[in-house]
């Protein structure tokens, strides 16, 4: 991409971002906040670049309710579910243990669905 490309690229965002009904994005915030705080769950996912998006934003949650990350046995119940994200660290230095099996909830699911 061209020196121009680049600046078309962030003058359409600004545009967009200009346009966007901030009352709303203020009011579903609010709601969220709402409902976290009356102990419901926040489901967020995607598939490709929105499943990024979701795991960003969930560890947005997160990050900003708890001053000191909860890793393990977090009593709030946060988490992300299924993510493809690489805890190869978290296990070797914060004793993380996963609390999903993709692999194997998925073979379980293919079995379900051949019985059917």
């Amino acid at each position: 991409m061209e020196e121009s490309g680049v600046k078309e690229y962030l003058e359409d965002g600004a545009k967009v971002r200009l346009n966007l009904d901030y009352s709303l994005i203020y009011r579903i915030g609010k709601e969220i906040g709402r409902q976290i705080i009356q102990g419901k769950k926040l489901l967020i996912f995607g598939n490709g670049g929105s499943a990024a998006d979701a795991q960003h934003i969930a560890a947005e949650f997160v990050g900003r309710f708890e001053k000191e990350p909860v890793y393990i046995k977090n009593p709030l119940k946060r988490y992300q579910n299924f993510t493809q994200a690489d805890t190869r660290k978290a296990k070797k230095e914060l004793k993380f243990v996963e609390k999903f099996d993709i692999n194997k909830d998925i073979r379980e699911m293919l079995d379900k669905a051949a019985k059917v």
